[in-house]
Order: structure tokens, then sequence, then C-alpha cells
């Protein structure tokens, strides 16, 4: 977590992003090669921190030094152009909605010919932001993936429901102001996440379409008693065409195994939670000369299968169906 207004002399200079004074920029940039001088366009909305459906018609905004100001439309849309490519001065001032706070924000000069930019503004009852976290971090997607974004924004009274102001920077995708980034080609981009004076990033890189992506696997429990009883294979799985079979493959102690076919929990096929429950024998070792019989060790992978056809195979995991120990002699 930083400051903004620390880091943007920095961040102005290495040309990536200006600072933000009041609120944030957001927005996704096009892939384009700079034009000729005079060739910016750049529009947007304004939006609301607080009310992902509260609209700012009539919102005032002004691009500086081009001295330029319009006015929002019944949408809150607003569209600058002819603009050169030299840093830029965004102010937005709300009007005839009092009740959110004005805002500046300052942008390098840009390194396209368009920018889509999605000024969220902070309503004036909101507190200090102390504190802004996103997920999901680092990520590597293929093309064509939709990956939504989440943010915690703490102030100086808590948690609250507010959501920042999304930027993406960088060749592989855009995002909107839900925070909704879509992977339109391959390469990385720096997604940033704003609120008041905070701010945070992540990155994401875009690759060639690949076999389905393993994010994890769990099991519950990950040891069963001796007699057995049921175990939940639970896996997240991601590919941009879509998952359409996974299976849990159970190895038992002896050398066989057991393919369990796994169903879509929780997401969509494209980004989503698969599981299944299989019911697990009791322990059939025998006891040595002690009377203390051994754990039964079961590994367990996933298959994926995207609607390609490509197939991934994950690491396997442990699982344990404990022994019976011996009961303690009579007390003498």
């Amino acid at each position: 977590m930083h400051s903004l207004r620390a880091a943007a002399a920095a961040i102005a200079i290495a040309v990536i992003f200006g600072s933000l004074i009041g609120c944030g920029s957001g927005g996704d940039n096009g892939v384009q090669p700079p034009g000729p001088a005079g060739a910016i366009r750049l529009e947007g909305r304004v939006v609301a921190a607080d009310n992902a459906g509260a609209l700012f018609p009539s919102a005032s905004v002004t691009v500086l030094p081009a001295g330029q100001t319009v006015i929002a439309d019944a949408n809150g849309h607003f569209v600058f152009t002819g603009l050169d490519s030299v840093p830029l001065t965004v102010q937005v001032n709300p009007l005839y909605h009092p009740e959110y706070q004005a805002c500046e924000i300052l942008l390098p000069a840009l390194t396209s010919n368009y920018l889509n930019l999605n000024v969220a503004v902070l309503p004036r009852s909101a507190d200090t932001v102390t504190s802004l976290a996103i997920a999901p971090q680092n990520q590597v997607v293929e093309i064509g993936s939709q990956i939504p974004f989440r943010a915690a924004i703490v102030t100086s009274a808590g948690a609250t429901g507010l959501r920042p102001t999304w930027v993406a920077l960088g060749p592989a995708g855009r995002i909107d102001e839900s925070g909704l980034f879509i992977a339109t080609a391959t390469g990385q981009s720096t997604i940033y996440a704003f609120s008041g004076t905070r701010y945070t990033t992540t990155t994401i890189r875009v690759v060639a379409q690949r076999a389905p992506a393993i994010l994890d696997v769990l099991l519950d429990p990950t040891q069963l008693p001796a007699e057995g009883g049921q175990m939940t294979v639970t896996a997240s799985l991601a590919d941009a065409d879509g998952v359409s079979s996974a299976m849990a493959i159970i190895f038992s102690p002896g050398g066989t195994s057991v393919n369990c076919p796994m169903s879509l929990v929780l997401g969509t096929a494209n980004n989503g939670t698969w599981a299944v429950t299989d019911t697990i024998p009791p322990n059939t070792n025998l006891p040595d000369t002690n009377g203390i019989q051994a754990p039964m060790r079961y590994q367990v992978g996933v298959r994926a299968v995207d609607a390609d056809g490509r197939v991934t195979f994950s690491d396997l995991v442990e699982f344990f169906v404990a022994g019976v120990a011996p009961p303690p002699p009579p007390p003498a």
C-alpha cells in the first residue's frame, strides 16, 4: 500500500501513471500506437463509489492544459477529442450532486490514442481511506478470459462497501468500472485500484490458449477414522474455453484407483469450483506384533478437460485412514 501523493512524481517520470487527488482514475487503454498531435480521444463516465447504479448527469469535466470543459450527458458520459499526447489534468465536479466530492486526476502523456476513463467519485460522508487491497493477485490467464477483480476498502470508520476506480495499463486487456478485466491480447498489464488518496496494484499476464488451469485441490477431511467415511475433493478450475469435465482419481495404498466424476458447484465452466464426495472404506491393515494398526495412505489427483480436449493433471494430494491402537493395559 502506498501514498499516491508520495509516489506521484516517480510514477509520472516513469510514464506509467499519474497521481490522484481526492478520487481515482480508471478505464482501459487501447493498444494502438500513439497518434499524431491532436489525435487523442478521451471518454468515460462519472460513477459513484458507493452506488453502482448512480448517474451523474450534468457533471462538469475539464481537461488541462487543453482548457476544454464538457458537461456529462444524462448517463454521466463525457468525450474529449483532439487532445495532445501530454500530461493531462482531469477535473471532475458532480455539480448537482453536492453529496459527492469533486476530484482532480493527473495523467501522464498517453501512450495510445484512446483512453476510456471511468471516474469513481467518493461520497462526502466517506471517512478517510486507510487501506485498500485487491484480489486476485498476480494472475496468469488465457486470451478471452474474464477475471472479476475485487477490492476491500477500509476507512477510519471500518470496512466499507465502496468500490474503487479501476485502471489497466498495458497491452493485455481492459477493465471496466466494476473491476471486470477482459483479456484481449498476450502480454502483461498492471491493474490499479484507487480510492481517496490510496492505491494498490497487481499484475495480470495473458498467454495463448492452453490446457485448463488447476488453481488448487483441497480434501476434507485429510484424515478419516479407522472405520473410514466420506471424503470430499474440491478443485478450483479455470479455462477461457470452459472446462467440459473434471475427474478426481483416488489412488489406494494397494495400487488400485477409483475415478470419481466431479460436478461444477460454484461459478462457471470458465472459472469455477468443482467437487465430488466419495466413501472411503475402513482401514484393512493387519495389526503388528504390538497390536498397532498402521494408517492407510491414499493419494488424490484431479484431471480437467477443456472444451477443445486439452487435458491437465494436478499434483497428487494425500489423505489418511487412521489405524487402531490397542487399548491401554488395565491398571495394576
